[in-house]
């Protein structure tokens, strides 16, 4: 094989060195690390196969429908590679006649046809509950192969069915095993000796949940149990790592994470700040079904306190994307988006007048920039939408673009700004209501190749960011 790439979501050199991790740590030395930033918004995975930006694919996580509505969706796959300014990454190798392995790659449903094989990964739109659909598989008769062998095809918290450390962690464990095992399989049964590249999502599911016990070491009950566990599965990564490196040989081995990994320490809510200054306008009436959760909620406080729980609770009942009323509402935040939105006609929004857009934005900037409590987290506003104008997806962007520090995350509830209450150790499961816990994203991705890749390609011309893997893959088979 010429080139092996392992893709290791989540992954940066601060977590590697936390943990035993030799040979990926070899690996790492001995290659050129291009220097990255991200946004943490726009699809890692999709600059590296695709070596655009957001604005130039489209790919963001929560992106809005524009279909009128004020509806986001997390949706991208295949399809969406067609027409961009660069093929993607099978394409391109396609067309070198270069043959080419693929498991596990988000984004990258349905499968393409390949001179080789490719399983997709789930996400992008595509839940990892379902079970690996033929869609997903090309030749689609592997499917009934990987059925067989029981591939786990995502292990995501919410939908695993796991809710204590010491089953969740072992089956991400298992998992990764055998998905490294499968793809070796497969790149000698399908005659693969140009590129491999495979993904394992289980890190940054992991990161995500765990994150306070990765950086915080006690000896003591479940929180040196949830650390031994944390600690055997990198330790397995690792061995999966040098598993393929023996057993496939190849002469270039690359690693790549959309993303780093560190604490989810505080949320931030900027619908708060809008509402305070008669900007977003919520529904007058909750609900009943808010109402419901409301009821549970206290509920559940009542027992906590009944059997003298000292767990910090999270506030279930709250919206987890509180509805926003579009017909008067003129500027909005959501979930996931580190930016305003003005409320135009692409969600039938009230504010289609271009001069009122205008002063909104410098409006809800200044608001930003001048806010106290903002301030005092260096948090900083600009605008952002007018400068990419010309791109061809300028409609999915806010018109405002919000610098967080590294521990804050965007979210749709709750106060300005606040703490997360799910900053803790994690052991017993059941009270984690989702697949965000103590861990987010950070900007510090890993894009690691052999130098003489690296050398043939024009860096100082490229964004810092991972479009820069899209080029030094291509490099290694260049004449």
């Amino acid at each position: 094989m010429k080139l092996l790439v392992i893709g290791l979501d989540g992954v940066d050199r601060a977590l590697v060195e936390r943990f035993d991790m030799p040979v990926l740590q070899g690996i790492l030395e001995q290659n050129t690390q291009v220097p990255i930033k991200e946004d943490l918004w726009a699809r890692g995975w999709v600059k590296v196969l695709s070596g655009l930006p957001g604005t130039e694919t489209g790919a963001f996580y929560e992106q809005p429908k524009l279909n009128g509505s004020g509806e986001f969706t997390q949706s991208f796959g295949t399809s969406k590679y067609a027409g961009l300014k660069k093929p993607p990454l099978w394409q391109a190798m396609g067309d070198r006649g270069v043959t080419s392995g693929w498991l596990n790659l988000p984004t990258t449903m349905p499968a393409a046809s390949v001179d080789g094989f490719m399983v997709s990964g789930a996400g992008g739109g595509v839940s990892p509950s379902d079970r690996l659909p033929r869609k997903a598989c090309f030749p689609a008769e592997m499917t009934d192969e990987l059925t067989q062998d029981r591939m786990c095809w995502e292990n995501r918290f919410r939908v695993s069915g796991y809710r204590s450390a010491d089953t969740y962690i072992p089956a991400c464990t298992d998992a990764i095993w055998q998905r490294a095992r499968i793809f070796s399989r497969l790149v000698k049964k399908y005659h693969v000796d140009g590129l491999g590249f495979l993904a394992q999502k289980e890190p940054v599911l992991l990161t995500n949940v765990f994150m306070h016990d990765v950086l915080n070491h006690r000896i003591d009950g479940t929180e040196f149990a949830t650390r031994q566990l944390l600690k055997n599965f990198f330790n397995c990564l690792d061995d999966t790592i040098d598993f393929l490196c023996k057993t496939l040989q190849p002469d270039n081995v690359a690693i790549v994470s959309d993303h780093g990994a560190g604490p989810y320490r505080k949320s931030l809510n900027l619908n708060a700040l809008l509402h305070r200054n008669d900007l977003v306008k919520f529904p007058s009436q909750p609900g009943q079904n808010r109402v419901k959760k409301q009821i549970r909620f206290v509920s559940r406080m009542a027992l906590r306190k009944l059997l003298g729980s000292d767990a910090i609770p999270y506030d279930s009942w709250h919206p987890y994307r509180q509805a926003i009323d579009h017909t008067r509402t003129q500027a909005f935040a959501h979930f996931y988006v580190p930016g305003v939105y003005i409320n135009d006609e692409r969600f039938s929004g009230t504010v289609t007048n271009a001069a009122d857009k205008q002063r909104l934005v410098r409006q809800i900037i200044d608001l930003i920039n001048h806010d106290p409590l903002l301030s005092s987290e260096n948090i900083v506003a600009t605008p952002f939408r007018e400068l990419h104008s010309e791109c061809p997806f300028a409609d999915l962007l806010p018109e405002i673009w919000v610098d967080l520090p590294d521990d804050v995350f965007p979210e749709h509830m709750g106060k300005l700004l606040a703490k997360n209450p799910l900053d803790r150790h994690w052991f017993d499961l059941r009270d984690l209501p989702r697949d965000i816990g103590s861990g987010k994203k950070t900007p510090a991705a890993l894009c690691s190749f052999p130098k003489e890749l690296v050398e043939r390609v024009p860096l100082a011309e490229l964004p810092h960011d991972l479009t820069a893997a899209y080029h030094c893959i291509q490099a290694a088979f260049l004449p």
